[in-house]
């Protein structure tokens, strides 16, 4: 600010130096001398002083000469106050906007870090109740008595909810890690199709109760270095928006492809598509489409972010594909052969 409010002002011996024989000095709250400009060399104390504005209320203009007329020199005293009362103006907007902005940016931080703890210290018990239910999923007896039925229903409720609660933690934690670059890939040998292949068989029950028709055609059977837990959860937030925006077409389509190092994997619903206008924005974070369709649909708007953030960091891409009908999203993953 002090170089802005110093272009400001005259030179000595420029263009703008019309004091003739007087000088002006821009004095700070310690006395010192900030700038001055003009030919006179003071011998006494300054005619007349001008204290500027706040904040720099403890700043002040200090004329030297032989006297403070009416001709030029009061009118280049009195715009020189001016100017650096402009300058003081803009300081203090500068400086108000700054503090605003670095508080919103702790608040939002602070935010982010209680939802990330919050989110870490339900992951635990959240893990236990999906195994115990899981457990009595596989411990249960064939009984096709009416009590039975209603057990085993609400059995897949606790267990699909479970799994619901886990997809919106992960992507949380996540959302947390990636706005402090902590995001971090734990490759091992696997196969992708078989990480799709228990990613659907979580969404089974509830799209096939949607009447949505699942059709999988299998291309990357082969064992590569991948993050099995990024893979799923990239699956989980676009089988999610399928669960929620795109049952209407009944219809799911999956494709797997491998080529070279990398594998491909396309998802695509016949459900109502998302516009041109809300392709662009889709997966930027807390963004929603809106229309009949999501209103009044449950979501942080944070799932496709995340997504995309983790295909990347695979050393890949998450992007939209254009379709006439439904919604169709290509994963591309940087897979080898081999281990880094």
């Amino acid at each position: 600010l002090q170089a802005n409010i110093i272009g400001l002002l005259p030179a000595t011996g420029g263009p703008n130096d019309r004091l003739g024989d007087a000088r002006i000095r821009l004095v700070d709250s310690a006395g010192t001398v900030v700038y001055q400009w003009g030919r006179f060399e003071p011998v006494a104390g300054p005619v007349h002083q001008l204290s500027l504005s706040p904040p720099l209320g403890s700043w002040k203009l200090e004329y030297f000469g032989s006297g403070l007329g009416q001709g030029a020199d009061l009118k280049w005293f009195n715009l020189a106050g001016a100017l650096t009362a402009v300058g003081t103006a803009l300081f203090g907007l500068a400086f108000y906007l700054y503090r605003e902005h670095t508080r919103e940016m702790k608040l939002a931080e602070q935010r982010v870090n209680f939802v990330s703890q919050v989110s870490h210290e339900l992951k635990t018990p959240l893990t236990n109740i999906r195994l115990y239910a899981e457990l009595l999923g596989e411990n249960q007896r064939e009984d096709d008595s009416e009590e039975a039925g209603k057990f085993r229903r609400y059995l897949e409720v606790i267990t699909n909810e479970s799994h619901r609660l886990s997809r919106l933690i992960a992507n949380v934690l996540n959302f947390g890690r990636s706005k402090k670059n902590r995001l971090v890939l734990r490759c091992e040998m696997g196969q992708v199709d078989e990480i799709i292949k228990a990613t659907l068989k979580m969404f089974a029950p509830s799209l096939q109760a949607k009447g949505v028709r699942i059709h999988f055609q299998k291309g990357a059977a082969g064992r590569v270095a991948v993050d099995p837990d990024a893979l799923e959860q990239i699956l989980n937030n676009i089988f999610s928006n399928t669960e929620k925006y795109g049952t209407s077409g009944a219809r799911l389509e999956i494709k797997s492809a491998r080529q070279a190092d990398r594998t491909c994997i396309t998802v695509r619903d016949h459900g109502p598509g998302i516009s041109k206008r809300d392709a662009d924005r889709i997966f930027e974070p807390f963004y929603r489409v809106s229309s009949r369709s999501t209103d009044g649909v449950a979501g942080t708007g944070i799932g496709l972010s995340i997504a995309r953030d983790l295909a990347r960091l695979h050393g890949g891409d998450l992007t939209l594909v254009p379709t006439d009908q439904g919604a169709c999203f290509k994963i591309v993953l940087h897979t080898p052969q081999r281990l880094a």
